[in-house]
Order: C-alpha cells, then sequence, then structure tokens
C-alpha cells in the first residue's frame, strides 16, 4: 500500500543535495599544485620580486655610497672558517674595492634586471601575439609576416644588440638621462627580438581553431572578424601565450645581464646583477662570492621561471589536465582506487590507454589469426586483460558473451 502511494517523482530525486559546479581554475590550480617544481619556482619568483621591491625600505643603505674605509670587506659567513678575515654587521655580505654595500647592490641590481624583465616579457608578448592572431586568421597577411618572423629569427641577436646600442646610446640618454635613456633602449632591443617564437606558436593555435564549428557558427551569424579573435580566439590561445611570457621573462634577464657583462648596458654606477658580475671577474680569485652572489640569484630566477613555465603548461592543457577531474565521476580519480606510485589518477587515467591500446591491438590481431575469427571487442578486451595481469570479471564475461551475440 505504501508502494502504490509514494510518490514517483519523489523517488526519482536525489537524496543528496546538488553539489556545486567546480570551477576550471580550481582544476588548474590543482594540477599546478602537484608540480613541485612549478610551485618552487612561483615560490621563488615571487620572493624575489617582493625582495627588490620592499629591500630598499628594509636595508636602507645607499647602494652608489662609497666608503674608502670599509672596501674589501668580507661576507659574515666567511668568519666561521676565516677568523683573520674582515668582516661587519654593518655589511653583512662585504663591500667591492670602493666601499660600496653588495646587499644594497644586488637589491637595486635585482630591481633594475627584473623591470627589464618584465617589460620587456610584455612588449615581445604583444607583438608575437598580434603577429600571430593576424597571421594565422588572416590567409592574405600570412605569407608577409611569417616571412618577416623568419627573417628577423636568421638574424644574429647578439651582434644586433650591440649595434643598436651603439647607435641609439647617445639620442637616448641626451632625451631621457643615463638610467632611462639605457632601460627604454635595452626594453625596446630586447622586446623587438624575442617576439618570433610567440608569434610562431600563436599562429599555430590559430590556424587550427579558426576551422573549428563555434567559429564557423560565429561567422555564420554575420559576427565581425575582430569580435571572433576577442571573444572566441584569444581565450583559447592563453595557455602558451603565457607559457611564452615565462620563458620571455627569463630570456630577457639574462640578455640584460649579458650586456650589462660585456659593458654596453647601464653605466658604470648603476648597479645591475649583470654589472655586479663584470666587475667582479677581475678580482674574482680573491673574492669569489662577488661572482658567486649575482650568478646565483640569476640562475634561480631563471630556472624559477623555466619551472613555472613547465607548471602553467600542464595545468592549463586540458588535454594534460584531464576531462573527469570531480573525484567521484571516474574510477580512477577515487579516493580508495589503488595508484601508481609517483603518478597523479588524472594521468593514470588518460595515459593508461595510450599505453595498453597499440599493444592491445597487435595481440587481438594475433589472436584472431590463429582462431581464424573476425576481431571483435572481446578479444581486444582480453588482450587488455593480458597485458595489465587483471583477470575479466563476471561483468565483464556478460560484456564479451554480448559483443559475440552481437557480432554473430
Amino acid at each position: 500500500m505504501t508502494d502504490a502511494t509514494q510518490d514517483p517523482i519523489g523517488a526519482l530525486q536525489d537524496r543528496e543535495p546538488p553539489k556545486a559546479p567546480r570551477s576550471q581554475w580550481k582544476d588548474v590550480w590543482d594540477q599546478f599544485k602537484r608540480h613541485k617544481g612549478a610551485m618552487f619556482g612561483g615560490g621563488f619568483l615571487i620572493f624575489i620580486t617582493l625582495a627588490v621591491l620592499l629591500g630598499p625600505y628594509i636595508w636602507t643603505v645607499d647602494a652608489t655610497k662609497i666608503d674608502i674605509r670599509n672596501k674589501d670587506m668580507r661576507p659574515i659567513y666567511v668568519a666561521l672558517w676565516d677568523s683573520t678575515a674582515k668582516v661587519g654587521w654593518n655589511k653583512p655580505l662585504g663591500s667591492d674595492q670602493l666601499g660600496r654595500d653588495i646587499l644594497a647592490q644586488l637589491i637595486a641590481g635585482g630591481r633594475a634586471s627584473m623591470a627589464v624583465g618584465w617589460a620587456a616579457m610584455v612588449l615581445a608578448l604583444l607583438i608575437g601575439t598580434s603577429v600571430g592572431v593576424m597571421a594565422g586568421y588572416f590567409r592574405k597577411l600570412d605569407f608577409w609576416l611569417m616571412r618577416c618572423t623568419d627573417l628577423v629569427l636568421s638574424l644574429p641577436i647578439l651582434p644586433i644588440l650591440l649595434v643598436a646600442v651603439t647607435l641609439f646610446r647617445q639620442p637616448l640618454n641626451a632625451a631621457f638621462g643615463p638610467e632611462g635613456g639605457m632601460f627604454i633602449l635595452i626594453v625596446s632591443v630586447v622586446g623587438l627580438t624575442s617576439w618570433m617564437q610567440t608569434a610562431r606558436i600563436v599562429r599555430g593555435d590559430i590556424l587550427a581553431l579558426k576551422e573549428r564549428e563555434f567559429i564557423l557558427a560565429a561567422r555564420s551569424i554575420g559576427t565581425t572578424p575582430a569580435k571572433i579573435i576577442r571573444r572566441h580566439l584569444l581565450p583559447n590561445v592563453i595557455s602558451p601565450i603565457m607559457v611564452s611570457a615565462t620563458l620571455g621573462l627569463a630570456t630577457a634577464i639574462i640578455t640584460e645581464s649579458a650586456l650589462s657583462f660585456l659593458g654596453v648596458g647601464f653605466p658604470s654606477d648603476f648597479p645591475t646583477w649583470g654589472k655586479l658580475l663584470a666587475d667582479a671577474v677581475q678580482r674574482m680569485e680573491q673574492y669569489p662570492e662577488r661572482v658567486v652572489l649575482p650568478g646565483i640569484l640569476i640562475s634561480l630566477t631563471v630556472l624559477g621561471v623555466n619551472y613555472l613555465g613547465d607548471g602553467l603548461r600542464d595545468a592549463l592543457d586540458p588535454r594534460i589536465r584531464g576531462r573527469c577531474s570531480p573525484p567521484g565521476l571516474c574510477p580512477e580519480t577515487s579516493r580508495g582506487a589503488a595508484q601508481p606510485r609517483g603518478q597523479s589518477p588524472r594521468l593514470r587515467h588518460q595515459t593508461a590507454p595510450r599505453r595498453f591500446g597499440a599493444a592491445a591491438g597487435r595481440r587481438a590481431g594475433r589472436l584472431c589469426a590463429t582462431r581464424k575469427e573476425r576481431p571483435t571487442p572481446s578479444l581486444l578486451f582480453h588482450a587488455l586483460a593480458q597485458l595489465t595481469h587483471q583477470p575479466p570479471d563476471q561483468q565483464n564475461h556478460r560484456h564479451r558473451d554480448r559483443s559475440r551475440q552481437h557480432v554473430l
């Protein structure tokens, strides 16, 4: 009686309250935090950026102040094995041959190097994205823009940088001052010679996307090319753009350091990491820390940026991230399922068919040849089970019988 009076619609309703939809950026963050190198790279990049921005307010020593009485001081940690070393807490990382504080110079040099890196990266990103989108979407411009890109790629970058600095240094210094003129010149030169890789990557993605169904539907209803590019194409190529941006930041920092090391960068009294390296080369045997400290900062910054780019590439690519992101939708992502050691469940869920698909197909072909039968899903299943060393359960037996009856 109770079964007859039960509401059938109420019986079909879910007993548990519906869960909130999962955000795409939540999935991106879940995948990104699994990459330990990316977490280290992002953390160190944030740390070094905050250090060079807030460091002058904490360590208020002037980086260009000359103190001859306290010249050639060693870092404070040298006193642990050399009791005769000239050290002092007023200069914890030592001083150079003119008595300038090395810690203050590292902070000021980091501000210059990071500013050049970020500004040059933004400039190269804007140029590369614009050229790539126009070359990929407009067929008439593709040939000319790509030939221009190939031409710039074929040129030797370092000689061009040296020639540009030699030609335009004096006019820019007269217009914007020594520091401002060199900053504009280095950012412009580095940005104008670093956009080609971004353009080629964006062009390839645009060529693949503009033939998709949603782009054809947008064209069919009369959407303008500018709106298609802005609303449909650019959001879908944000992943390679961000990865290229991180790699461009590392390239810009290395290029600026190389120019300063060669003596064609900022003025001699303006500290940068590359300039500190150039000034310390002559006395590196007596004072190796003057080379080691800026070299470590450059290496760790570039390494952290590269790791950050790798993590962003894995997190922003949906083919790597996996599509069954909620943990309860697929059995491979459930908490109770056993996972291979050192491998995430989403990667296992995605790479298992790739790992066993071809081998299972070959094994099923050999079974068909020996049994003189046509290939069926049951034979492919048995071949896959033999490869994975997992015997089929009862439910898979029923699936095999049904597929054989369907084939017969």
